[in-house]
């Protein structure tokens, strides 16, 4: 089995590109944001020393809104080294549980953390802004990275963080979270084996993640199979 691993800065379309790959390719997709939010309420103590605060039993709640009052470039960072190492191991036990019959994994039964949990499939999509920072990074077998319209992915993340309750006027939310993960991003650009995926936010987005796939399933493995 394959992986095929994505990055892309918050509001590029990660999410979105996974779900319309999952789709063409017929497999999984595994959204590390998910995964991420559950690690911060799962593991109080490491989140409290980490932040100086406690959160809750919702930890997208607390991470949206402790981002939104402490938005540096630290914190955004802080947040991929407190759970960066259960994302990686959830991700692995989640690929475990789709091959092997008699495991399971509590994310499968989630829509949100897993899209399509096919089981057996031939590759698995996994899409996390910080995948650079896990073993799956190292060993996919496809690397892409989602590379949005700079003002367009703005103004999306803006909306979603209004929608959300969260927004602050005084604080340059899509900047700092893009200054924290781009020099990330620029170390691992040597890796990256896939045409970037290039979302305007239109049709032309699904357009070239087909051309994409149609590049990915000419490949062949050695015994002759797709991927």
């Amino acid at each position: 089995m394959k992986k095929l691993v994505l990055i892309g800065h918050a509001g590029a379309g990660k999410s979105t590109g996974a779900n319309i790959l999952a789709d063409i390719l017929d497999c999984p997709a595994v959204h590390g944001d998910i995964i991420m939010f559950d690690a911060v309420a799962r593991f109080p103590d490491k989140t409290e020393a980490m932040f100086g605060e406690r959160p809750g039993s919702d930890g997208r709640a607390f991470t949206w809104r402790y981002l939104r009052d402490n938005t540096t470039i630290r914190n955004e960072r802080a947040l991929v080294e407190l759970t960066k190492d259960y994302v990686d191991q959830q991700v692995s036990d989640i690929i475990d549980a789709l091959t092997q019959p008699n495991k399971d994994n509590m994310f499968l039964h989630d829509k949100e953390a897993v899209y399509k949990p096919k089981r057996n499939p031939e590759i698995v999509v996994f899409e996390w802004h910080a995948a650079n920072h896990t073993s799956h990074w190292d060993n996919a077998s496809y690397r892409g990275i989602v590379e949005a319209d700079p003002e367009k992915r703005r103004q999306k993340l803006l909306k979603r963080i209004r929608e959300s309750g969260y927004e602050r006027e005084d604080v340059d939310v899509p900047q700092i979270r893009f200054s924290a993960h781009e020099p990330g991003y620029k170390k691992v650009a040597h890796m990256i084996n896939l045409p970037p995926f290039k979302n305007n936010y239109d049709d032309t987005f699904k357009q070239s993640i087909r051309g994409i796939c149609g590049l990915i399933i000419l490949t062949r493995n050695q015994d002759g199979k797709e991927f």
